[in-house]
């Protein structure tokens, strides 16, 4: 396939959105680069596009997303909240603005072709990284965190360690939990081809390598997902449709593979307890974070205790970040915030047509966005803000005669 100008810009705005979206060596050790890039690639693309794509951004949905969340945010940061210990509501509508000028350029069919191959290179490279690692093939450099104790072990931009090996697969990712999201995503923006068993046979491939690499993460959620995926795909599949019979096969298989991946070493030290009693620090932070954050978000229902300020530091222990999106936003913003998201969220799958109940992908998302604080990062918004239209069109043969997306 002849690389030209125009594949170029397409597959580097997807590059970007993936990323920008927390990678290790790109936005989450500095997140100084990350916004200097996307800031370029911003102003770029709004030239690149003026007379093909912004006539129809001032008409979408998400720029009313964009709206009212900004809105919120600025109510929040200089009416409600001024005790704040950091800016980082200013990342949080950057990361807005550059999602919608980036994702409403693109039809949605287009995007997840494109996508598909970008972390299909990605997945491939990760792999052979984290399987050079253990091979002991590779030597890992340790560098110090910036601004926190502890250490991170880098190989050729990927984090295989924080203060020792993950023996897991975190891609280019700060950790494996990270990583899964871009995975599942993929699986999830392909549902109605796999089910309907009309993949073609690159995308096949690409499949296998995703669902090798999502395998590699060990990480609890991840397999959580992609059971809670493949099962959607099955059971609206053409062919559970046809034979109905398989049914409670089909039940007893995935209640088999669930309880395998469960009882899998890694998932079963997450979830239990070790010889001496101690619980998992993945399980004691991810716990303490949705007890907590709940219960901040019942005290402070409207406006919530807003973000990154000092009552939000001292009612949350010190513990500014959140593992958990959703709970940690809501807490921040309230829920007013909460239910605009999901409302949106519901929206923007459902446009998608994936030819599964939408409440289900919904629970899905949301379960994946409780694994880490991807809330307000560009990989979100593909499900909350509008693609440039969502149109079953030939995209081998667009992208071939180089036509304007």
């Amino acid at each position: 396939m002849r690389i030209n100008r125009k594949k170029i810009v397409d597959y580097w705005g997807v590059l970007v959105i993936i990323l920008g979206s927390g990678s290790y060596s790109f936005a989450h050790k500095s997140y100084v680069p990350a916004f200097i890039v996307m800031l370029l690639t911003s102003l770029f693309y709004l030239y690149y596009d003026k007379h093909t794509v912004n006539k129809h951004r001032l008409h979408t949905l998400g720029f009313v997303y964009c709206l009212i969340y900004g809105g919120i945010i600025f109510v929040n940061r200089f009416i409600i909240h001024t005790d704040v210990l950091n800016h980082s509501w200013v990342s949080w509508l950057f990361n807005l603005i550059f999602s919608f000028v980036i994702i409403c350029r693109y039809p949605f069919y287009v995007f997840k072709k494109i996508y598909l191959n970008v972390l299909t290179v990605l997945s491939i490279i990760s792999l052979i990284v984290f399987g050079g690692i253990e091979l002991e093939l590779f030597t890992p450099q340790i560098v110090n965190r910036p601004g926190a104790e502890g250490q991170y072990m880098e190989f050729f931009f990927h984090c295989v360690g924080w203060n020792f090996l993950f023996h897991r697969n975190a891609g280019l990712f700060h950790e494996p939990g990270a990583y899964q999201y871009f995975l599942n995503f993929a699986l999830i923006f392909f549902i109605p081809e796999i089910k309907e068993g009309i993949l073609k046979r690159k995308e096949k491939w690409q499949m296998l390598v995703i669902v090798i690499t999502l395998l590699t993460t060990l990480s609890t959620m991840a397999y959580i997902a992609f059971l809670g995926i493949i099962s959607l795909i099955i059971f609206f599949s053409k062919y559970v449709r046809v034979h109905r019979s398989l049914g409670p096969i089909v039940v007893l298989l995935l209640l088999g593979l669930f309880v395998i991946a469960i009882n899998s070493p890694i998932i079963a030290q997450k979830i239990g307890e070790n010889d001496v009693g101690e619980e998992h620090i993945s399980k004691v932070t991810r716990a303490r974070d949705l007890i907590t954050q709940s219960e901040m978000t019942l005290e402070q229902p409207i406006w919530g205790y807003g973000i990154a300020t000092k009552n939000f530091a001292n009612r949350n222990y010190g513990n500014t970040g959140g593992c958990i999106g959703l709970v940690n936003n809501s807490a921040s913003l309230g829920l007013l915030w909460l239910l605009i998201f999901l409302c949106f969220a519901y929206r923007g799958i459902k446009r998608m047509q994936l030819g599964v109940p939408t409440i289900l992908v919904l629970f899905i998302f949301i379960l994946i966005e409780c694994n880490e604080n991807f809330v307000d990062l560009p990989i979100t918004y593909l499900f909350i803000l509008n693609f440039l239209n969502y149109q079953r069109i030939n995209v081998d043969t667009k992208i071939k005669n180089n036509e304007s997306v």
